[in-house]
């Protein structure tokens, strides 16, 4: 059978990292023909550990940051084909691989896939929810795209043309709109025709920014993306509310100081492969949020729609995330320029 390559980017992930490898052990795939590669950036936990435990190959991210790790499994990885999970992302179906890789052999046009969004583990805080449906209010205000598996292929059959719909996956074709989905094929359970990109695009190889774009480069010639269904994600993001703050100031400053860095793999990364037009809704973001009235109008939309009153953390997030902007934009006119950190602030990262 052919080999899968699954690269797991980590830092300091002993948390999660044994749930994340249980769930790659329980897939009907044969194990023997999977290869797991761990891409950490200094973990001082017990992170390298449980990866040796579970048979994984260790790689050394020496930049520490998430885009250059990804970037270092895709060179190194051997499978025909290559699947993408960040360290606290848990898949629920155990045929996941094995649907994915039939899809990709019975579909010669389809050059990389999705699952159906994420979930969040119980007991999680409530922000979760919205955390694993929109990622952050900037995202919800620009691309509209739930991730939430009873609404995330509704979602893109409102904006894309369905070329094939089947009880296991649709396949859309993103020619039919403007604007590329914010669908991350370097997470999220992503799949790609590791052969054919290596071939197709031989640059990945040299330039670790455009790792991030896998989705934006097939758009020329193979302008389809698949979605597998009942293939949601167990989405452990964050298990508290300070953290998700400091992921958005991450976000925040990474895309105004560092677009040259893991910021490549955010809105300043993707602006180079879509119209200045579609460029231009960036602006309006500010407006949108100060407003207090639209923010507000799409807080009561997702709370009636969803029955869920942990919704209401749009309206003083998208706020909040205003006042970031400004602020990092201050400090970038002034001259300040902010430490660069790993994801979680902790280690000061480096940009090359």
């Amino acid at each position: 059978m052919t080999l899968v390559s699954i690269i797991i980017a980590t830092f300091n992930s002993s948390h999660t990292l044994p749930k994340v490898l249980e769930a790659i052990n329980k897939q009907t795939y044969p194990k023997k023909n999977l290869e797991i590669l761990i891409v950490d950036g200094g973990s001082t936990d017990d992170t390298i550990k449980i990866g040796k435990k579970f048979g994984c190959k260790i790689i050394n991210n020496p930049r520490v940051e998430p885009v250059y790790a990804k970037y270092l499994g895709y060179k190194q990885a051997s499978g025909r084909y290559i699947m993408y999970i960040d360290h606290d992302e848990v898949m629920t179906n155990m045929k996941s691989i094995a649907n994915k890789i039939n899809l990709l052999r019975t579909n010669p046009k389809v050059k990389a896939i999705t699952g159906d969004g994420y979930i969040t583990p119980n007991g999680y805080q409530a922000i979760n929810r919205y955390i694993n449906e929109f990622g952050d209010p900037f995202s919800f205000f620009y691309y509209h795209l739930s991730k939430n598996p009873d609404y995330f292929l509704s979602s893109m059959k409102k904006k894309y043309v369905i070329i094939k719909d089947t009880p296991l996956y649709s396949i859309f074709d993103l020619s039919s709109s403007s604007q590329i989905p914010i669908i991350e094929l370097v997470a999220g359970g992503g799949m790609i025709d590791g052969m054919f990109f290596k071939k197709t695009f031989p640059d990945l190889t040299k330039q670790y920014h455009l790792v991030p774009h896998l989705l934006h480069l097939l758009r020329v010639n193979y302008p389809t993306i698949a979605i597998t269904k009942n293939d949601p994600l167990l989405h452990f993001s964050s298990d508290r509310f300070q953290s998700y703050v400091q992921k958005i100031i991450w976000r925040v400053k990474n895309n105004i100081f560092f677009s040259n860095a893991v910021g490549v793999a955010g809105f300043s990364g993707r602006a180079q492969f879509q119209s200045q037009i579609s460029t231009f809704k960036k602006f309006l973001f500010l407006p949108y949020a100060f407003s207090i009235l639209f923010p507000l109008i799409d807080t009561m939309y997702l709370m009636y729609t969803r029955k869920d009153m942990s919704y209401w953390i749009h309206l003083p997030l998208s706020i909040m995330t205003a006042i970031l902007i400004i602020y990092f934009y201050l400090l970038k006119i002034f001259g300040i320029i902010p430490t660069f950190t790993s994801y979680d602030g902790s280690t000061k990262a480096y940009e090359k």
